[in-house]
């Protein structure tokens, strides 16, 4: 958390000393030593162990290991290089499965306590399926399957998402690749190369583009319970870019959706929200 808050994306004037300040870099190095002296032991001796039992062999670190020996000549896997670039990925993991999942669901109980009759309906949906008892958590751990018949609470997720795009995706250009303007645009068939740049999704832009979506700026999850596509509010392929689309999607989005219904039905129930901001800059 401390890491996260001193993160800066952009530079300017303003923010340039705050870019420069050796204690910041000074906290960056004390916090990658805390993290990585607390998980490297743990992803090392997963890597080095020798599975005996199918799970074992099933779990990821090990399938990953396996693949690269299979395309390594000799198998002889530089672990080194893979241990380093698994610690990497585990505290990208680590941050992305959680603080995204968590800013998600405050947008989506935000845009619940702005609309009730979005909110009734989703209450109506967990006494029916869940039952009428508030206490979920006893009802879906002994039926865990019940979280897929939660049809209008993964509605009410996805048309928070789409409004409220909290994560985006980088890329690297390279001299192969190239971008081209659309015919409808000022510049139909314009080459833009993208070698030396780095490409960032458009995906909040596109969740809020009218020619997409019917309605753009409405808080409507219904339109993702519809069916039929001549209907105006039927989400467009490919339109919805939360998680991103393609082989690098999401890797924990069904996660991450799940844990978000659970919230959802554990407290959409017990509590009614509002803001009150004027209650908060007084605390502050």
């Amino acid at each position: 958390m401390d890491t996260i808050s001193r993160v800066r994306f952009y530079t300017n004037i303003l923010n340039i000393w705050s870019q420069i300040n050796p204690y910041r870099l000074l906290r960056f190095r004390i916090n990658t030593r805390i993290m990585d002296n607390f998980l490297l032991p743990h992803i090392s001796a997963r890597v080095n162990s020798n599975p005996t039992s199918k799970a074992e062999k099933n779990q990821f670190l090990q399938l990953t290991v396996q693949s690269l020996q299979d395309e390594v000549p000799g198998g002889r896997v530089d672990r080194t290089a893979f241990l380093a670039n698994a610690l990497g990925h585990t505290k990208f993991f680590l941050f992305a499965g959680y603080d995204t999942t968590a800013g998600a669901i405050c947008w989506t109980i935000r845009f619940l306590s702005l609309n009730p009759a979005a909110l009734a309906r989703l209450r109506a949906e967990l006494d029916s399926v869940l039952g009428p008892d508030a206490a979920a958590a006893t009802t879906l751990r002994a039926n865990p399957h019940l979280v897929n018949s939660l049809t209008y609470t993964a509605a009410v997720l996805k048309e928070s998402l789409r409004l409220q795009t909290n994560v985006g995706t980088i890329r690297d250009g390279g001299p192969g690749f190239s971008l081209y303007g659309p015919p409808d645009s000022d510049f139909p068939g314009q080459r833009f190369p993208t070698d030396r740049c780095v490409l960032w999704d458009g995906n909040w832009a596109i969740h809020k583009n009218p020619d997409f979506w019917h309605r753009v700026d409405e808080f409507l999850p219904e339109r993702w319970l519809v069916t039929e596509d001549r209907d105006p509010l039927y989400p467009p392929r490919n339109a919805f870019r939360a998680f991103e689309l393609g082989p690098r999607d999401c890797l924990g989005q069904f996660l991450a959706q799940v844990e978000m219904k659970l919230v959802l039905a554990l407290v959409a129930r017990e509590f009614d929200l509002a803001e009150d901001w004027e209650a908060w800059d007084v605390k502050r």
